[in-house]
């Protein structure tokens, strides 16, 4: 399900100082013990840090990080992303620097191209005991920011894990500020009782909720995750500006949208599918993303995880007067027990 997410410019020390407290309060707010949030406030300082000795522009995205989709278990964590603008050449003091605070960490950095830098802390003492499956992995990331000066994003996502596939709902409300949050935030909330659901139905029942607000634009989209077919594909059905494309090493595809409002006007809902081979990367963004990306350009950035890459793409595509999704997961393809 959504998370909030919150960035922090950091151009100066007060900027570390409000980055820093902000993590603390996150942290606590999940639970973590004080030893745990004690280790978040450091590593998001040596963060803060990096960013200021080097004087490369650059930023910190934090949201917390929620696994609860097996019955019985869950997990709480913070994902911390750094996103440099600068020359990308001080990627062997990040490694050696900060690798060893975070539970997860994973950089990517490349000549002029600049530097994103992905880590997670997990607090493990909210686990129950033993879950009765292990807990869902599959890899996605994402980027979803209110235009600045709004206290509210205008979009919002959410995603949800089947036996053999991923769903993941985007939203983007008409307009800007509370009312355009609302018809987003109904929208991924249609989800979560219509996960297994057709992506037309999805859309449509969506469309009924809606009904009350100034309506949204809705992409959804369905990734394999088990290798059951022999031809897997991902399926996407959308109404209005939402943008969906599947990308593997030597080609991609854009899957189209059809006008409308969900919520006012939606004349059609089909879906369109694309293959999906494992490893594809499956990208979907909201309008606040400018279209004419392609992540040829960036070398080794196709094997990082989904959150670099979205950082990447938010980073040097972003459209200064709009809020902002979007979203990458991993076709990871399992055999199915």
């Amino acid at each position: 399900m959504m998370t909030l997410q919150q960035r922090y410019e950091i151009s100066t020390e007060i900027h570390g100082i409000s980055a820093r407290r902000a993590a603390i309060e996150l942290a606590h707010g999940l639970g973590f013990d004080e030893m745990l949030r004690d280790k978040l406030a450091v590593f998001v300082t040596e963060c803060a840090n990096h960013l200021l000795e080097t004087e490369e522009r650059g930023e910190l995205v934090m949201r917390p990080l929620v696994i609860d989709n097996t019955p019985g278990a869950s997990r709480h964590g913070v994902e911390v992303l750094l996103i440099s603008r600068g020359q990308g050449t001080a990627d062997l003091h990040i490694g050696s620097q900060l690798h060893r605070l975070p539970d997860e960490f994973e950089f990517w950095s490349s000549g002029n191209l600049g530097t994103v830098l992905r880590a997670a802390l997990w607090n493990t003492s909210v686990l129950s005991d033993p879950p009765a499956a292990p807990l869902a992995s599959v890899p996605y990331g994402v980027v979803s920011l209110a235009l600045e000066g709004e206290s509210v994003n205008g979009d919002a996502w959410a995603c949800h894990t089947g036996e053999d596939h991923f769903t993941v709902l985007l939203a983007d409300g008409l307009g800007h500020g509370t009312f355009a949050n609302r018809a987003a935030s109904e929208a991924a909330e249609s989800l979560a009782e219509n996960g297994n659901a057709p992506l037309e139905e999805i859309v449509h029942r969506a469309h009924a909720m809606l009904r009350s607000t100034v309506g949204a634009a809705v992409g959804v989209a369905r990734v394999p995750i088990t290798s059951s077919t022999t031809d897997p594909a991902l399926t996407f059905a959308g109404v209005g500006n939402i943008s969906a494309s599947v990308w593997t090493e030597r080609s991609h595809k854009h899957l189209p949208s059809h006008d409308g409002v969900v919520g006012h006007r939606v004349r059609r809902v089909q879906s369109f599918s694309a293959d999906c081979p494992s490893g594809s990367l499956v990208v979907l963004h909201s309008d606040g993303l400018k279209s004419r990306w392609d992540l040829s350009r960036y070398p080794g950035l196709w094997v990082r995880h989904p959150a670099l890459i979205a950082a990447v793409l938010y980073r040097d595509f972003a459209r200064e007067h709009d809020d902002l999704t979007v979203f990458v997961v991993r076709a990871d393809q399992r055999p199915s027990v």
